[in-house]
Formats: C-alpha cells, sequence, structure tokens
C-alpha cells in the first residue's frame, strides 16, 4: 500500500506544482501553517516538528472562488519557507511570526531576502483580536473595550459582504466607517500600553497590536483585502482536524507528498469536484504518457473547464 501511494503521489507532483503556480501568480495570498510531526531516527528523539503550510490566492474579486496549495518543510525556520514565499509577487496576509521579518542571504552570498516583504504584507485582525481576548479571559475588564472596537469593525465588513459590495464600494465604506473606528483603536493602544504591567495579558495584546499596526492599517487601503486571514486558516483546518487520526509522516518525503495530495484534493472541494473521479481520470492519462506541454489542463480548475465539452 505504501508503494502505491509514494508511486502516485510521485506520479501527481507535477500537476500539485502547476496548482502552486497559480496560487502564487495571484494578487493576494493568505499564509498559515501547522505542524507534523516527521519520523527521523537519525533524530535525538527519533521524531522532529515539520510544517505544512497553507497558501490561498485570490485577485480580491466579488464572489471568485479559492485556490489553494500546500507545502511542507523541515522547520519553522525563516531560512526553510523563504524559497517558498519569494515566489510570490502579491501581497501576503499572515500572523505576526517574526521570521516572516527575517532577512535571509542567498546561498550564492549575493543579496539578502526578507521572506514577506514589509510592503506587501497583509495583517490579521483575528490574530490581533485574539491577544485580547485572552486578557479579557484574566478577567481584565480592560479588554472589553478593544473587543468592542473589532466588534464594529466585523460588522461593517459582514455589512459589506451581505450587500454584495465591489472592492471600490467596500473601501469607501471602510474610508467613511472604518477607519474612525480603527483609529480609535490605536488611541486607546498608545494611551494604556505604557500604564501596563511588562508582563501583563494586556501588554502582550498591546505590544502585539503596536507590532502589526503597519499591517493591520494596509487592510483598510484597498477593497480587494480582507481584514484577517481567515480563509487560510479555515482552510488549513481540515488537515488540523484530520492529523489527529495519522499523528504523524514517516520521513520528510512523506510530508512533501501529504502537500500534494491535499493540494489537489481541496481544490477539487472548493470546485465541487469529485476527489475519486478527478484524481481516477488523472492518474490514467499521466500513466498513458500525457505530454509535460500540456500539464496544466489537468489541474482541478481546467480539468473541470473541459468536462462540458467532453
Amino acid at each position: 500500500l505504501q508503494s502505491y501511494w509514494n508511486y502516485t503521489a510521485d506520479l501527481l507532483e507535477p500537476v500539485s506544482f502547476a496548482v502552486s503556480s497559480d496560487v502564487f501568480a495571484r494578487s493576494l495570498i493568505g499564509a498559515d501553517d501547522s505542524h507534523l510531526k516527521t519520523l527521523d531516527k537519525s533524530h535525538k528523539h527519533g521524531v522532529f516538528r515539520g510544517h505544512i503550510w497553507c497558501f490561498v490566492g485570490t485577485d480580491g474579486v466579488v464572489g471568485e472562488l479559492e485556490t489553494v496549495a500546500y507545502a511542507y518543510t523541515k522547520s519553522w525556520d525563516a531560512t526553510e519557507v523563504v524559497d517558498i514565499f519569494s515566489s510570490i509577487d502579491g501581497f501576503i496576509q499572515c500572523d505576526g511570526y517574526a521570521g516572516y521579518s527575517r532577512e535571509i542571504e542567498d546561498d550564492d552570498g549575493g543579496e539578502t531576502r526578507v521572506v514577506v516583504p514589509d510592503d506587501r504584507r497583509l495583517g490579521c485582525g483575528m490574530h490581533i483580536r485574539s491577544k485580547f481576548h485572552d486578557a479579557l479571559l484574566t478577567k481584565d475588564g480592560r479588554a472589553a473595550i478593544p473587543i468592542k472596537y473589532f466588534a464594529d469593525l466585523y460588522l461593517i465588513e459582514e455589512e459589506c459582504k451581505n450587500r454584495q459590495l465591489s472592492p471600490d464600494e467596500r473601501l469607501r465604506e471602510r474610508q467613511q466607517r472604518s477607519l474612525p473606528i480603527l483609529d480609535a483603536f490605536e488611541d486607546w493602544v498608545d494611551t494604556i500600553h505604557p500604564k501596563l504591567l511588562p508582563k501583563s495579558p494586556l501588554r502582550r495584546a498591546t505590544t502585539y497590536a503596536i507590532n502589526q499596526r503597519e499591517f493591520f492599517r494596509r487592510c483598510f487601503t484597498d477593497g480587494r483585502f480582507e481584514i484577517d486571514n481567515g480563509r487560510t486558516e479555515r482552510r488549513i483546518r481540515p488537515y488540523a482536524v484530520g492529523r489527529r487520526g495519522f499523528l504523524f509522516t514517516g520521513s520528510v518525503r512523506g510530508g512533501e507528498r501529504l502537500a500534494i495530495a491535499y493540494t489537489l484534493v481541496d481544490n477539487c472541494i472548493i470546485l465541487g469536484i469529485n476527489p475519486h473521479e478527478y484524481l481516477v481520470d488523472v492518474i490514467a492519462r499521466l500513466e498513458s504518457g500525457w505530454p509535460m506541454k500540456r500539464l496544466s489542463e489537468l489541474t482541478p480548475a481546467n480539468w473541470l473547464a473541459q468536462k462540458p465539452a467532453q
């Protein structure tokens, strides 16, 4: 069974790369990760913490379907992920992981690269809000104030989606209604931050908010942008739930093969394609010597587009 899995995942890898190329070519890409235990006999404990990454691409068009790609890295370190993020030319929405701001020197000793350039980085309101929610759970009633600001911001976002506003219309709504709330939130953070104990939960929340201010505020400058990275977190959740069943992967290559399978199956789910029907057809074509120059025809979106003609 393992040999079947290995052979088939390797066969499908070029199609997965084609899907990833489409995702990375989008103007807006959300990025998130979740750990994956990886077996390794040479490691001190026989296992190390690998990571599965989820990338969700859109162009900010109302009603547009997402495209998604998965990748595996041996660690969370910036040196491991810089090559993946360097493939992205659009805006990248992510959390506050410090590694995103690291400068990595090229292997040839040339120029340095920042994993996620500051001028193309978008913040996540969900992560900022969660820090204040954690403070509220410690019975610090002051945290209720920023929670209310976020509730008001998300109410405006919900109204925009319910009215199916275009990006330009949503931008006008944000300029008129959201920015005054955001300004009030930032003023409150700046006022209370110096008064807080350094290790208090509320101080950690305000510190995170200040560090993410530039990136979060940028979300309100373009109607195509979302104010959080929720769609990426929603896409990676099935993987995190499934991981409770399979527990680990047997090797680095096993993690990479898992990312291949998730990339193709998850796009089938988004498009309403039966994954079994798609995979059987695509595997048969690849085994029959499908020409590499027509590889893009086998991605889930293009495969679905051919169905009416067939």
